[in-house]
């Protein structure tokens, strides 16, 4: 399947807020993987983009963006 790929940000405290709700580690998350979520999305959908950022051990961690 081909992916839209639109390149996103997340609100920026939005991942920051998510992880220390979880009780994740946020030194196990380096700040540039917090910041770009390109649409993982098929290239076809409608809607908002939703963008995959990263995983922990228990939690992973998508945004929707524009």
């Amino acid at each position: 399947m081909r992916h839209c790929d639109r390149p996103g940000r997340p609100p920026r405290d939005e991942p920051t807020r998510h992880l220390k709700a979880t009780g994740e580690d946020l030194a196990e998350s380096p700040p540039h993987e917090l910041t770009y979520a390109p649409c993982g999305l098929g290239a076809t959908h409608d809607g908002p983009h939703a963008g995959h950022l990263g995983e922990t051990d228990r939690t992973q961690l998508w945004v929707l963006h524009g």
